[in-house]
This record gives C-alpha cells, sequence and structure tokens, in this order.
C-alpha cells in the first residue's frame, strides 16, 4: 500500500516553534472550528509531518486511501488548533488515545499496536472533541469543564433500522411523527445530541444510547438521564449546522457556556497547514 508522507516537500520550510499561546479560550466559551478534508498532495504531506510516528503507523494500516487522507487531515488539524491555545507546535502536541480510542491531552507511552503505558498525565484546562463525517470534520474546545461534539451528513436514505436501536420509543414517534423529507434530519438531531452527550461524559458511545432522551425542542435540545440525572444536569447542549446537509450538537459542562463560532479567523500562520476554516468562511 502507499505510504503516508513523512516529510515536507523539500523547498518548504517546517514550522517555527511557537513560544506562547496565540489564542485565548475564556472559561464560559465553546470554540468551534471547521475543517475540510478534501486537499491536495501538498497539504496531506504537510499534514503527515504534524503527526506522531505512532499515528502514521497506525493511519497507514487503513486500507481505503480516501478515508486515510481525511484522517490524516482530521488529526493533524487536531494537533494544530490544539497547538494554538496551548502555544506549541503541533508536531508536539502531546497527544494519547484512551482505551476507547479517543485522543487525550496528556503524555502515555504508546505503540503502533495500541499498547499504553500505566501512567498518563492529562490536562483537566483545556478540553477538545473531534468529529468528522464525509469531507468535513469540527474540533470544539473549552476551558475548565468537559465537551463533546459530533456531526453527521444528511443522506437522504432510510435511517430506521438505526432509529430503534438508537432511540427510545417515545423519541422514535416524535421522528416518525414529522414528514418523511423531515425525518432524517430530526433523528440526526437526536443522534448527534446523544453522541456529543456522550463524548462530554468521556464514554462516547460504548453505553446504550437508549439510555438517555432529548427532549423534543431541538434548537435547543436537552438531555434527560435517568441513570444518572446529575450528570444531566451539569451538560448542556446546543445544536448547529456548519454547512448545508450537516447537522451538529456540541456538549459542554454547565448551562451559562456561548458556543463562538470565530467566523473570519484563522490559526496563526505558522501553525495553520491551510486546510482549517472558520463555519462560514466557506
Amino acid at each position: 500500500m502507499d505510504r503516508l508522507p513523512t516529510a515536507l516537500p523539500a523547498h518548504k520550510d517546517p514550522p517555527p516553534r511557537v513560544p506562547q499561546a496565540h489564542r485565548s479560550l475564556p472559561l464560559g466559551e465553546v470554540h468551534l472550528w471547521s475543517i475540510e478534508l478534501s486537499v491536495g498532495e501538498e497539504r496531506l504531506a504537510r499534514a503527515a509531518t504534524c503527526l506522531s510516528e505512532v499515528e502514521r503507523e497506525r493511519l497507514e494500516g487503513i486500507l481505503d486511501p480516501t478515508r486515510r487522507d481525511r484522517l490524516t487531515l482530521a488529526r493533524a488539524a487536531l494537533r494544530s488548533i490544539v497547538g494554538a491555545y496551548l502555544g506549541v507546535e503541533a508536531a508536539r502536541v502531546p497527544l494519547y488515545r484512551d482505551p476507547l480510542g479517543r485522543p487525550r491531552l496528556g503524555e502515555r507511552k504508546e505503540t503502533a499496536l495500541g499498547e499504553r503505558g500505566p501512567r498518563a498525565r492529562e490536562s483537566t484546562e483545556l478540553a477538545f472533541s473531534l468529529s468528522h463525517s464525509g469531507s468535513l470534520a469540527v474540533v470544539a474546545l473549552a476551558r475548565g469543564g468537559a465537551v463533546g461534539v459530533d456531526i453527521e451528513h444528511l443522506t437522504r436514505r432510510s435511517r430506521e433500522g438505526l432509529l430503534r436501536r438508537a432511540l427510545r420509543p417515545a423519541e422514535v414517534e416524535v421522528v416518525l411523527s414529522r414528514p418523511p423529507e423531515e425525518r432524517e434530519e430530526a433523528f440526526l438531531k437526536h443522534w448527534t445530541a446523544k453522541e456529543a452527550y456522550g463524548k462530554a461524559l468521556g464514554v462516547g458511545l460504548a453505553w446504550d444510547p437508549r439510555r438517555v432522551s432529548i427532549d423534543e425542542a431541538l434548537d435547543a435540545p436537552a438531555v434527560r438521564d435517568p441513570g444518572d440525572p446529575e450528570a444531566a444536569g451539569r451538560i448542556s447542549l446546543r445544536g448547529f449546522s456548519p454547512r448545508e446537509g450537516v447537522v451538529g450538537t456540541v456538549a459542554a459542562g454547565g448551562g451559562g457556556w456561548r458556543l463562538v463560532e470565530p467566523r473570519g479567523e484563522s490559526l496563526p500562520a505558522e501553525l495553520e497547514p491551510g486546510w482549517i476554516t472558520a463555519p462560514g468562511d466557506s
């Protein structure tokens, strides 16, 4: 199989070391960035240099070249964005995979097979979450609390099988009460809310999504979790659409936070790999 590029093109200089944080993230704000995952070979080569050897080796095991390239770009963009807030080069951002395979901020030794050491140093100061669907990815960031994000593309195909596996009976009734052309979007608003909530809790979807329900006010979704009512009270949700035909939800700790989509802005040039944009720019 083709190997991922391991060096920048010869005429490019590597990005300089960044001595201090470039972007501020006040408490009470959640920042949301979008990433275009369909770019040229030069940007893909630059993205690969941001990754650790373990990340590159893991990605080389993905046989589908489109999926491999998109995941390469998403992971490198995550490093660039987090690095911009921490004030470090993308390649030096200390990421490791938790037992569920999600990227976490801290230090942990791991091998290409995913073996992890016994200790990790996690940062409780900066929280982040990554989601990707098709050629789009989003990264949500918050300080001082948990955050989760999920996006899904509308596909105009039936979701009925997943509908009954993911939603409670009352939620299924709500979705099926909509006109046929609106049902997929209604379902995805429930689904992304549940997945974002699970990410903010730190469990992803390693639990039964029917454990929780999403109320009918889908423009400002609220989660009800009978198994952990205190968690539901600590985490609130916001729906968003990063582009036409994409449904998304952000979940974050507390109820008074503000979702900030930094329109018209970009990351610092020395950290900007060239494919990260703010929602609304395209």
